[in-house]
C-alpha cells in the first residue's frame, strides 16, 4: 500500500484524497479530488464559485505557488444597479456585518485552479478524480456539528429563497440544517460528470460562463468576457529561513504569507532556546510578535514589488490595523509516497446567496469583503487579482523533512500558522501537540486567549485586563490549522479540533478525526 498523509477540514474531504492515493495517484491528484469533495461537505467554506491558492514542493523540483483566487470584474456599475445587501451575523461573543448579493461576486478561480493542477501535475484522468465526490452525492451529504454551526451563523444566506430547499432544517423548519441531517445537491452529479468530460471550458466559455454572465443582468458585475479572460497565475513563493528550516509562503498580492514571514524573521532575532514551549517566556515573545503584526497596514501589501527587508523595517512602526478577511475558508495538506508536498487553501467568503442556475453552486461574495476589497462596492480596482490572508505553506529542513500546513480563520490565519510553525520547528513538538497547543491572537490592540492549563502563567498576567477575552477551551475563533509532516523516521498529521479537522495516515490505513 502507498504511504502518505492527508489532513483536511472535514473527514470526507480527507477520505476523498486518501482514496486517490490508495488508487496510485499522487498528492496533486489527491488534492483535486479533495477540492471537489470539500465543495460539497464544507458548503459554507468551499465552492466552485470561489477561489484559492496551492503551494507545492514537487519531488526534485522547486516550490510552486498557484494563485487561482478570485479576480475583480472589468466593468463597474452604479451602486443603484448592483444587487447587494448587508446583514449581521451573531458569533455569540461578537457580531459582524457581511455584504452579500449577486453584485458582490468576483470572477471565480476554483475550477480553473483544479484544471491547471491537473494539466501540470496530475497522473490520473479527471473522470476518476471526481468519483469520490460523486459517491458522496449519491449517498447524501451528512452535516457535521461544525458545518451545522457555520451554516447556522450564516442563516440569512442559507435560508434565502434560492437555497432554502437545500439548507433549511427538516427537523426545525425556519432554521438552518442541523447536524446529522442530509443535504442533497440537485444537478451536481451532472455538473461534475460534464466538467470531467468537457473540461474547464464548460465553466469559463460554455453554459456556466453564460449563466454567470446572466446574473449580471439582475445586479451582478461579472461578464462573459471576464470569465473567458480569467487565468490562474504561477508566482514565486516568498521564502524565509527560520532556524534550520526554509519556509515557502504565499507571496504578494496576498498578505498572509508576508505577515508570517515577518513574524518568523522577528523571532529569528530572539534566543528562543532559553524558553520552553508553553512557558511565560515563550508566550511573551509570541505576544510581542503578534502585537507587531497587528500594527501593520494591509494597504502596503497591495503592491506586487514589496520587499521583505523593507517591511521588516516597518514592522513595529505602522499604526493602522488589519480589517477582517473572509471567514469561509478551509485547508488541505497532503504529502505522498514520492514526497510531493501539497498545501491548498480555498475560500468562498461567506457566499453571495445566489446560485449559478442549474448547478447548485453558490458564488462568492469577495467584492463585499472589506479586507480583500477595502475600497468597497462603490470604488474598487477593476480587472485585478484580489488579496487574501490565506497562506498555504510548505517547509523543508536540512534533513529533508517536509511540513505542509495551512489554516482557515480569517485574520487569525497568520497568527495561528506562526504559532504552529514555532511549535514544530523551534520546540520540535509533534504535529498533534503543535496544532492542539493553546493559541492567542492580537487584533486592534485586543488580546484573545484560549484559557487552558498550558497557558496558566500567561493568562494570569492578562486575566484582569479590560482588553483581554478568554475562551474556556480550544475555539473555532482561533482558526483551523491542518498540518502534515514527513521525516525519515515517520509521518505525522493532525486535523485541528477547532474546525472539525481530520487526518488520514495511509501507512496504517487509519483515520483520526476531531
Amino acid at each position: 500500500m502507498n504511504k502518505g498523509i492527508v489532513t483536511a477540514g472535514h473527514p470526507k474531504t480527507a477520505e476523498a484524497a486518501s482514496e486517490v492515493l490508495k488508487a496510485g495517484g499522487n498528492a496533486f491528484d489527491a488534492a483535486i479530488s479533495a477540492l471537489f469533495s470539500a465543495s460539497l461537505v464544507e458548503p459554507a467554506l468551499a465552492s466552485l464559485g470561489g477561489g484559492g491558492f496551492l503551494m507545492s514542493l514537487p519531488k526534485d523540483s522547486p516550490p510552486v505557488l498557484l494563485d487561482f483566487f478570485v479576480h475583480s470584474p472589468s466593468k463597474a456599475k452604479n451602486l443603484d444597479d448592483i444587487d447587494y445587501r448587508a446583514f449581521i451575523c451573531d458569533f455569540g461573543s461578537t457580531q459582524q456585518e457581511f455584504v452579500i448579493g449577486s453584485g458582490t461576486s468576483a470572477v471565480p478561480g476554483y475550477v480553473k485552479g483544479i484544471f491547471e493542477i491537473a494539466e501540470r501535475f496530475s497522473s490520473m484522468p479527471m473522470t476518476e478524480l471526481i468519483q469520490p465526490a460523486i459517491s458522496l452525492l449519491k449517498e447524501g451529504i451528512v452535516i457535521t456539528e461544525i458545518q451545522s454551526r457555520i451554516i447556522g451563523v450564516l442563516a440569512p444566506i442559507y435560508l434565502s429563497s434560492t437555497m432554502s430547499d437545500m439548507f433549511e432544517s427538516k427537523l426545525e423548519p425556519g432554521t438552518t440544517i442541523k447536524a446529522g441531517e442530509v443535504i442533497h445537491y440537485p444537478d451536481y452529479v451532472d455538473l461534475l460528470e460534464t466538467l470531467a468530460i468537457e473540461g474547464e471550458d464548460l465553466f469559463y466559455r460554455g453554459e456556466i460562463a453564460k449563466a454567470i454572465h446572466e446574473l449580471s443582468y439582475s445586479g451582478g458585475l461579472i461578464t462573459y468576457d471576464d470569465m473567458v479572460s480569467y487565468t490562474a497565475e504561477y508566482r514565486n513563493p516568498l521564502q524565509v529561513e527560520f532556524k534550520k528550516n526554509t519556509v515557502f509562503l504565499n507571496p504578494p498580492p496576498s498578505n498572509g504569507g508576508i505577515l508570517i514571514a515577518l513574524g518568523l524573521t522577528h523571532l529569528n532575532s530572539i534566543n528562543l532556546n532559553q524558553t520552553t514551549q508553553g512557558s511565560a517566556g515563550h508566550i511573551k515573545v509570541i505576544y510581542d510578535a503578534l502585537a507587531g503584526l497587528d500594527q501593520l497596514d494591509s494597504e502596503i501589501f497591495s503592491r506586487g514589488d514589496v520587499d521583505l527587508q523593507e517591511l521588516t523595517g516597518m514592522y513595529f512602526q505602522t499604526l493602522q490595523n488589519h480589517l477582517q478577511s473572509p471567514n469561509g475558508t478551509t485547508h488541505i495538506s497532503i504529502i505522498d509516497n514520492e514526497r510531493n508536498a501539497v498545501s491548498v487553501s480555498v475560500s468562498n467568503g461567506e457566499g453571495c446567496g445566489s446560485m449559478i442556475p442549474g448547478t447548485s453552486v453558490m458564488m462568492n461574495n469577495m467584492m463585499g469583503e472589506h479586507d480583500v476589497n477595502p475600497h468597497g462596492l462603490a470604488n474598487w480596482h477593476r480587472n485585478t487579482r484580489l488579496s487574501s490572508l490565506m497562506s498555504p505553506s510548505v517547509s523543508v529542513d536540512r534533513d529533508y523533512s517536509l511540513i505542509s500546513l495551512g489554516s482557515a480563520g480569517s485574520n487569525r490565519i497568520p497568527t495561528a500558522m506562526l504559532q504552529v510553525l514555532v511549535n514544530l520547528i523551534q520546540y520540535r513538538a509533534s504535529v498533534e501537540d503543535a496544532v492542539l497547543h493553546p493559541r492567542l491572537h492580537v487584533h486592534q490592540g485586543n488580546i484573545y486567549l484560549e484559557n487552558l492549563p498550558e497557558f496558566t502563567q500567561f493568562v494570569d498576567c492578562f486575566r484582569d485586563c479590560d482588553n483581554t477575552t478568554l475562551f474556556p477551551d480550544r475555539n473555532f475563533y482561533f482558526g483551523g490549522v491542518q498540518a502534515a509532516r514527513w521525516s525519515r523516521r515517520n509521518i505525522e498529521g493532525c486535523g485541528d479540533v477547532r474546525r472539525g479537522g481530520a487526518a488520514v495516515f495511509l501507512e496504517w490505513n487509519s483515520i483520526f478525526t476531531h
